[in-house]
């Protein structure tokens, strides 16, 4: 067919077009009318129309100079008729491929109300619970230091020993002297024994009349210097137990001890050095709980004295979001800051976290109170405010978009909570494809099986 004989229809726009136009304008004129109709199949057979003009030879009247000197003209066409498709399509209905229903398809929530508290953000380090230099109890040079800085202690593990030659011989000298006052202890109560058994005799003779008044005192007199000597004995051998028992310490004390589970983090001697009782040894951290001391504003005093405040407090730290264990304020107020410190215990069992991190946290800044929720998604913000699109039913059993101007008061986690009045509980509020809504657009509502087939309407 000769693409200038076109039939004459009342969608031809190139047989309106003066016919001094040259022909290939024409259709690319005819072509951007169609689009702008909204009528694809007709803009595209007038592209095509013109595709099969520009590649026809000369000789067929088409005014090749023409098109040739015109390539920026024939590029506005295409840029319009492209724009001209992309909003006719943004202002089309969803395919019936895609869904169901007519309208624009959206996804809804339902309006709640629940317990909120709003949260403010504050700043913070970390620091151990426990945090110890272990120091020699007895003077000596170091044998060696059993762990490096960094590696993990457990409660009562050899961390350093010290030279122990001096105390054995001082256990073994103590050990010697014991069992020398235990010897006297036994000679003593020999002793003691025989006096008593002589007394015994005197006693039966001066019932016959067969000894006299001196000797009955006499060996009363010796009994009872037998009981006092055996006594003395006995507090000997106490004294001398109570020097081998510190002789048994003072050995045992040669070997320096973790006092708590957790890890070096710093090591002050090396084997060799001589140290006294006090020196440190090693620095040792507790491990599982960690602290963090925050920073927080005075006004937000009367929030965190409330007892469910742990449950309020999230900690953020290296490793993610941190719930807290427990939260303790401590009642000391910064005159020039106006802050006060929070303490906030964390577990971490795995210890990756390490005392002087800096943590941010969210604080409660007020009492926990029943508020008006929607999740944050619902929010839509322009320059006329923050808005959500309330999904209303209509008399023929469909849903129309409402707007709605809101206040937001606060957000918290995926929820936000919106002053009093804006909306009810249970409306329904969009919260997936209301970028594309303007008021009064017919809804679709989604269910869950639709949407895998309307992500791409959705996000469209």
């Amino acid at each position: 067919m000769n693409p200038h004989q076109t039939t004459s229809t009342p969608q031809d726009a190139a047989s309106l077009a003066p016919a001094s136009v040259p022909a290939y304008a024409r259709l690319r004129q005819a072509q951007l009318d169609a689009a702008l109709r909204g009528d694809f199949a007709t803009s595209s057979d007038f592209a095509s129309r013109a595709k099969q003009l520009a590649s026809t030879d000369p000789s067929d009247g088409v005014d090749t100079s023409t098109i040739a000197i015109r390539p920026a003209r024939r590029q506005a066409f295409a840029v319009r008729a492209a724009l001209a498709a992309a909003v006719l399509v943004s202002w089309l209905p969803i395919s019936p491929a895609t869904a169901q229903p007519q309208g624009v398809a959206v996804r809804t929530a339902a309006v709640a109300v629940e317990p909120m508290v709003d949260r403010q953000r504050v700043t913070g380090s970390l620091r151990a619970v426990s945090r110890a230099s272990v120091a020699a109890e007895e003077s000596g040079a170091v044998a060696r230091v059993t762990i490096d800085e960094g590696e993990p202690v457990r409660a009562g593990e050899v961390v350093a020993t010290l030279d122990a030659q001096r105390h054995e011989a001082r256990l073994a000298e103590a050990q010697a002297q014991w069992a020398t006052a235990a010897a006297a202890v036994a000679e003593r109560e020999a002793e003691l024994a025989q006096a008593q058994s002589d007394l015994q005799a005197v006693e039966t003779l001066q019932a016959r009349n067969a000894s006299t008044d001196r000797e009955l005192r006499d060996a009363r007199t010796t009994v009872r210097v037998a009981e006092a000597r055996l006594l003395s004995a006995q507090r000997t051998v106490e004294a001398t137990q109570r020097g081998l028992d510190l002789a048994r310490i003072a050995l045992a004390d040669t070997q320096v001890l973790a006092p708590f589970d957790g890890r070096v983090v710093e090591r002050h001697v090396e084997p060799g050095e001589w140290v006294d009782p006090g020196d440190p040894i090693v620095t040792v951290v507790s491990g599982g709980v960690i602290e963090a001391r925050l920073e927080v504003p005075e006004r937000f005093a009367p929030a965190l004295s409330s007892p469910q405040v742990a449950a309020a407090v999230t900690v953020e730290t290296a490793i993610g979001p941190v719930n807290s264990a427990s939260v303790r304020a401590v009642p000391q107020v910064d005159a020039r800051a106006r802050t006060f410190p929070v303490v906030v215990e964390l577990n971490d069992p795995e210890n990756q976290l390490s005392p002087g991190m800096s943590v941010t946290a969210w604080v409660p800044a007020g009492p926990v109170e029943a508020r008006t929720t929607v999740p944050k998604d619902a929010v839509v913000r322009s320059a006329m405010g923050a808005h959500v699109f309330v999904a209303e039913p209509t008399a023929e059993g469909g849903h129309v978009a409402t707007w709605t101007s809101v206040r937001v008061l606060f957000t918290a986690d995926d929820r936000v909570a919106l002053a009093e009045g804006s909306l009810s509980p249970g409306q329904l509020v969009v919260i997936e494809g209301n970028e594309r809504l303007r008021p009064d657009s017919p809804l679709a509502l989604l269910d869950r099986d639709d949407e895998a087939d309307t992500t791409l309407a959705l996000r469209r």
